[in-house]
């Protein structure tokens, strides 16, 4: 299915064409898939209803800043707060994962900016340079 597609699309749209043939082909082997065996149609329901919520998030997202004419950047910005807000809301992401997060985040600072060590006075170099001679 994938290389007929691609036969039709990729002439007329390239690589755009190319990657639309191959989200049909694997959608449509998604569908095939979940349809002929029936043993696992439970984890793929448990995987939509895990997955439904962000999905919706992200499409409500993107529409509702679709509008908005401000500056590609602060669409970003904009579009990662709300995202993170809404998983929150929603339920994806839960209180210990976030404490997680953060944890992480101060480890990683610690390693990048690393505490000055002893009482050393931040105004004064360590590394003097040596006196030159001379009068």
């Amino acid at each position: 299915m994938n290389i007929g597609l691609n036969l039709l699309f990729i002439p007329r749209w390239g690589a755009l064409g190319a990657s639309w043939a191959t989200v049909i082909s694997y959608t449509f082997t998604a569908i095939l898939m979940y349809l002929a065996f029936q043993p696992s149609r439970e984890i793929a329901w448990d995987g939509l209803c895990i997955a439904a919520p962000p999905f919706v998030v992200t499409l409500v997202i993107t529409f509702a800043l679709r509008f908005w004419p401000v500056h590609f950047a602060v669409k970003c910005l904009a579009a990662i707060a709300l995202y993170a807000v809404g998983v929150w809301l929603t339920g994806t992401v839960r209180e210990p994962e976030i404490d997680h997060l953060k944890v992480m985040i101060h480890r990683t600072l610690k390693r990048v900016r690393p505490e000055t060590a002893g009482n050393e006075d931040p105004g004064k170099s360590t590394s003097a340079a040596p006196a030159r001679g001379g009068k």
